[in-house]
C-alpha cells in the first residue's frame, strides 16, 4: 500500500500507482506510465486535488492518497511460457500468443499494463475492466 508523500520530480512505483489512478479515469495517456512524477504528472494531480476539494499543492501524502481510492496497483503480467504448457485450460500458449499479438496490432503478445488498459468496445471500455478487474466504476 502507498505511503510514502511524492511530488515533482520524485520517480518509482507510488507514482505509477498515481499515474494508473489517471489512467483508468481516461485522463491520462497509457503510454505515459512510466513512474517519473513530472509536470503532467503534477497538473493531473493539482486538478485532481481541486475537484475533491483537498489542498492544491500537486503533493501526493495522506489525504490525497485517500481520496485516490482503492485500485492502485498493476494488472498482472501475462505471457507464453513454452517449457510449461499447463493445464488444457488457462494455458497461455501460442494460439493466445497470437491472439493477443492481433489485438495489441503487432505487439509483442505480451498483456502487460499498455495492454491492459488498451480500449476494447464502445464507451472507453479497456481490457483490464472488460476482464472484471476493476471492482470499483471510476465513472461512478
Amino acid at each position: 500500500m502507498p505511503k510514502a508523500i511524492i511530488q515533482l520530480g520524485s520517480q518509482g512505483d507510488d507514482v505509477k500507482r498515481v499515474q494508473r489512478y489517471f489512467i483508468r479515469n481516461k485522463e491520462m495517456d497509457p503510454t505515459h506510465l512510466d513512474g517519473d512524477f513530472g509536470p503532467e504528472t503534477d497538473g493531473f494531480v493539482r486538478q485532481f486535488q481541486q475537484d475533491n476539494g483537498l489542498v492544491v499543492d500537486g503533493v501526493v501524502g495522506p489525504q490525497t492518497w485517500g481520496a485516490l481510492g482503492p485500485y492502485l496497483e498493476a494488472s498482472p503480467t501475462l505471457s507464453y511460457d513454452a517449457g510449461d504448457p499447463g493445464p488444457a485450460d488457462g494455458w497461455f500458449g501460442p494460439q493466445t500468443t497470437t491472439a493477443v499479438q492481433a489485438f495489441q496490432r503487432g505487439g509483442s503478445g505480451v498483456v502487460d499494463e499498455q495492454t491492459w488498459f488498451m480500449g476494447v468496445g464502445a464507451m472507453g471500455l479497456t481490457l483490464e475492466r472488460a476482464a472484471g478487474m476493476l471492482s470499483f466504476d471510476p465513472f461512478a
